[in-house]
């Protein structure tokens, strides 16, 4: 249980790392008050370009799967009930509320998109049908992107989505709970780009 709990910390705080942030500061912007204000790779394209907005996706969905990847390591010293994809969760669902409510920006961070992409490629390690879920879900965002050029309106329907992907795919209480809870949060994240997305005021992808 002790080990367990530590795996969930790990995760927590490794999700809380704020690569945006960091990334911002040796470029020497403040990320948070450029854009929209947001850490997560889209306004750190926008801000700082290209390059830095590459290095803040890819750094944000690494810590999501290694914090799962890591965690599920250090559960299974205790032997195999720690395998128990319940613990996985919530190794997950830490890394992912870490990075939206980081202790390290006075729990102010990003909306969880990257993050959350990395913990389902962690989550392939550990629970069978994960792979369907990443999948079908990043295709559908990319799909949702590439047409409409609104990256806050692709997040949104694939968040939606994650908890009926889930039931299919998985279709355990506890994966439905972290799809729900997951993609709730992400949701709420948007709550602003909902409102400019109505009022036609969100702005486009340009690459």
């Amino acid at each position: 249980m002790i080990v367990s709990f530590f795996g969930v910390m790990f995760a927590y705080l490794l999700g809380a790392v704020p690569f945006g942030y960091v990334i911002g500061k040796i470029k020497k912007v403040d990320i948070r008050k450029s854009g929209s204000g947001n850490i997560g790779a889209t306004n750190a394209l926008r801000a700082m370009g290209k390059t830095a907005g590459a290095a803040v996706l890819l750094l944000d969905l690494l810590k999501g799967a290694l914090a799962v990847i890591i965690a599920g390591k250090i559960c299974s010293y205790q032997g195999a009930a720690c395998r128990e994809p319940v613990y996985i969760y919530l190794a997950g669902l830490a890394a992912i509320t870490g990075h939206i409510y980081t202790p390290f920006l006075g729990f102010r961070g990003g909306k969880g998109v990257a993050t959350t992409l990395g913990v389902l490629i962690g989550l392939c390690f550990w629970v069978s049908g994960a792979g369907k879920v990443l999948s079908l879900l990043f295709i559908f965002w990319l799909f949702v992107v590439v047409i409409s050029k609104y990256v806050s309106l692709g997040s949104i329907l694939a968040a939606a989505g994650l908890p009926v992907c889930f039931w299919i795919f998985i279709k355990t209480p506890a994966s439905i709970f972290f799809g729900v809870i997951t993609g709730g949060l992400i949701i709420w994240r948007h709550k602003g780009n909902i409102r400019r997305l109505i009022d036609k005021r969100e702005k486009r992808l340009k690459l």
